[in-house]
């Protein structure tokens, strides 16, 4: 299973704000649902979410690894 931002404690403890983020976490439930239904339909990989979907086959990975930094970069209390 690949792992979108999910709505966890985490999120917290880490020092992020899932209301500054530009793309909000995905809630636990709907993760965990849809995890459980691509095992249940034997699937290989699961991806949860239909936009962490779409930007995967879309976008290059080089600018989501730099998205992913910028956003936590301006949503963590503990990265400059």
């Amino acid at each position: 299973m690949i792992v979108t931002p999910t709505d966890t404690p985490l999120v917290q403890k880490m020092g992020l704000d899932g209301s500054a983020m530009p793309m909000k976490p995905m809630p636990v439930e709907q993760c965990v649902g849809e995890g459980l239904d691509g095992l249940n339909r034997n699937r290989m990989i699961i991806m949860p979410g239909l936009f962490f979907r779409i930007m995967n086959r879309l976008v290059p990975h080089g600018l989501v690894r730099a998205m992913t930094g910028n956003m936590m970069r301006k949503s963590t209390t503990f990265v400059s």
